[in-house]
């Protein structure tokens, strides 16, 4: 009953949609894709382009207190130091596919504090350092054929120490009390394979379309082979954010040249009318499908005050098969199927083979340019073995819905349903970011349903 009134409310949601009538006259938001140019979104390349950031963050603080009475005062005193240096690379074309995201956080805490009263005093001081670094890494080259190579690596090394020393005076006796604490952990995980094939991100070339439809709107018709040229530059937008702190002001002087003739003789109001083409809810949109193959490596390492340490060391194999489709303007379906199986090259673990299946299917519904729909179900299954199999099997519904009428209503639905199945009860292992811990019920189920929205009653300039 449960299921039926949670697809109840999907089919709600998206009747009422379609029954919307136009928000803006002038755009044809119920038009399917041009069938004379339905051809650019399968021919669309990725342009050559790229940005880098190199840039740190340090701040230093200080505080202190101080309070008194006949009997008793008390001084308090902290400082920290933070340094945080950033680089960040991303590269694309038709061969090359590059990202780096590297950062290293740390920070310098100091306290001390001291009490007197009339015959017992405190003194005590602590300082605490932490490091954390991380560097996550994509590689993808493509070759002859529609081969590729596929590298990726996310790692992780975290250091926290931390000392204190306290001394206590009563009655002319001395005590003294040293606390120390250690944290290291080492997280390193990767991946190398063989790809086939390719999926593209063509949400430059929707947008591109879309900014089409709000040209010839204004009876501004260009030949649709210049909407190539404007999608690979739209794929750039993201890029000026990175590089610029004012990237409209960067992003509009580099525009090609046809469209910077057409703004020059436009009219601000229909400047600012294409422009909205970049408020629309299109969603991610990609074409294509491709397949991967290779080996995966991870390790972990965790180790804490006194002998406790805990490591991890995986060796297997993965592959992976990803298919997207626009079937209409509208409407995107896709496929991500993900499968790895994997052995422990160490003995202090509990198990000796884990493994992992998925399955994934993606609803795309663009229903107006001012409302997008995603309902994606995800079927996974994970297992270990050693003396025993373990597994554990999860359901996934997960719902979301944004609805924008200008100048009048803001709206947004949110509704997740996750099931656990568990073989036996009490499973415990970690596997590839997904944490099994606990799990003591063969059967677990929870679901949330968020409702929000704004709704203008009366709105106005006067």
């Amino acid at each position: 009953m449960k299921k039926i009134s949670f697809i109840s409310i999907i089919m709600v949601f998206y009747t009422v949609s379609f029954s919307q009538v136009s928000i803006d006259d002038l755009v044809k938001k119920d038009k399917q894709i041009d069938p004379d140019k339905e051809y650019l979104i399968y021919e669309y390349r990725l342009p050559d382009w790229g940005y880098n950031q190199f840039y740190f963050n340090a701040s230093n603080s200080f505080n202190g207190l101080s309070r008194s009475d006949k009997d008793i005062s008390q001084e308090n005193f902290s400082t920290s130091v933070q340094f945080s240096p950033h680089f960040i690379k991303y590269h694309e074309s038709e061969q090359t596919v590059f990202s780096l995201n590297s950062s290293i956080n740390s920070s310098f805490h100091h306290s001390s504090s001291k009490s007197d009263q009339i015959n017992y005093s405190s003194r005590s001081n602590a300082n605490q350092l932490r490091i954390d670094l991380n560097a996550d890494a994509t590689y993808i080259r493509y070759m002859k054929d529609r081969w590729f190579l596929y590298t990726q690596t996310d790692n992780r090394l975290y250091f926290l120490e931390w000392h204190e020393n306290s001394t206590y005076i009563n009655n002319n006796n001395n005590d003294t009390d040293r606390g120390i604490s250690l944290q290291r952990n080492i997280d390193l995980s990767g991946r190398i394979g063989l790809g086939y094939n390719r999926v593209r991100n063509v949400t430059p070339m929707f947008r591109a379309l879309r900014f089409n439809e709000r040209m010839e709107d204004l009876n501004r018709t260009e030949n649709p082979s210049y909407l190539s040229e404007l999608a690979a530059f739209f794929a750039q937008r993201s890029g000026y954010s990175q590089a610029y702190d004012r990237p409209d002001k960067y992003f509009y002087n580099d525009l090609p040249d046809k469209i910077k003739s057409i703004l020059n003789s436009s009219q601000p109001w229909e400047i600012i009318y294409l422009d909205e083409t970049w408020d629309e809810i299109i969603g991610d949109r990609y074409e294509g499908w491709d397949i991967t193959s290779g080996l995966l490596i991870n390790y972990e390492k965790n180790k804490s005050n006194g002998p406790y340490l805990t490591e991890l060391f995986l060796l297997g194999a993965y592959m992976e098969y990803r298919y997207y489709h626009n079937l209409s303007s509208f409407y995107q379906l896709g496929f991500d199927c993900y499968s790895s199986f994997t052995k422990s090259l160490n003995d202090n673990t509990s198990y000796e083979y884990l493994g992992k299946g998925q399955l994934q299917i993606e609803n795309l519904f663009n229903l107006t340019d001012k409302m997008l729909a995603e309902i994606n179900f995800t079927l996974e299954s994970a297992f270990t073995s050693e003396n025993i199999w373990q597994r554990r099997d999860r359901y996934l519904v997960h719902t979301i819905l944004h609805y924008f009428l200008e100048n009048n209503l803001s709206a947004n639905f949110n509704a997740s349903y996750n099931a656990y199945y568990n073989w036996p009860g009490n499973i415990s292992f970690d596997y590839e970011d997904y944490s099994y811990r606990n799990s003591r019920y063969e059967e677990e189920k929870n679901w949330f349903i968020t409702i929000g929205m704004t709704y203008f009653l009366d709105r106005g300039i006067f």
